[in-house]
């Protein structure tokens, strides 16, 4: 009996603490006790791109049986005139690498067209980057400064997202943008962009049997964060 008397006491509570609203017309970003950041306001079982801006994007290749990584400019890891890059430390500027020729991998020994470039780190006319003298097959790991880590989040039957720390992805004092991806694959604008470290810990909005429920004096996101424009 007293059991039952203590359920239905944790019930009340749970009610008179939490109300059920409609789901928000604006997009609001709320960080919880726990550090997780829960994103409202979305819709429903909707594709997100989630832009960690002060997180650069690594790239882990393999080097080929001349100990050689070339680099190509691609969608997901874009180089021009302006990139950087950094491997083991060091730091490297796409404007001040020298140009040398395309090295080629013959039977496991690396030959060149003209004379080889005296860096190991190097372009070539058509903007390739090459990472020369590593480890035949070996794993490597290069970070693109100037990329930022992306992740792709979907919305639950509530329009939520909950976003948690990792090390790929922290949480920290970078802003972290939402992007709405289309059916068709297609990023749209950005929607809201929070900075984590910025934000006042609260109890989290949460979505059950597709209902949205939010904590007596919920902020909404009042003050900690900005809605884009």
């Amino acid at each position: 009996m007293n059991n039952k008397k203590t359920a239905a006491a944790i019930a009340s509570l749970i009610a008179v603490a939490t109300t059920a609203t409609p789901a928000l017309a604006n997009v609001t970003a709320t960080k919880g006790n726990d550090g997780s950041v829960t994103v409202t306001g979305l819709n429903s079982y909707g594709t997100y791109l989630l832009e960690y801006s002060g997180t650069p994007r690594v790239r882990r290749v393999a080097a080929n049986a001349c100990g050689v990584v070339a680099l190509r400019s691609s969608s997901s890891f874009p180089i021009n005139t302006d990139s950087s890059f950094t491997k083991d430390g060091a730091a490297y500027e796409m404007s001040s690498l020298p140009v040398g020729s395309t090295p080629r991998c013959v039977d496991g020994n690396l030959a060149f067209s003209s004379a080889a470039p005296s860096a190991s780190v190097f372009k070539d006319s058509n903007n390739v980057i090459y990472f020369t003298g590593l480890a035949p097959y070996s794993r490597q790991e290069i970070t693109f400064n100037n990329v930022p880590s992306t992740r792709r989040a979907k919305a639950n039957a509530c329009g939520m997202i909950s976003v948690k720390s990792s090390p790929s992805y922290p949480l920290a004092s970078t802003p972290i943008s939402v992007m709405p991806i289309s059916a068709s694959g297609s990023t749209g604008s950005e929607i809201t962009r929070f900075t984590p470290s910025t934000m006042t810990s609260e109890e989290l909005p949460f979505c059950r049997q597709g209902k949205a429920y939010f904590p007596e004096g919920w902020s909404g996101g009042s003050s900690n964060y900005t809605l884009a424009s």
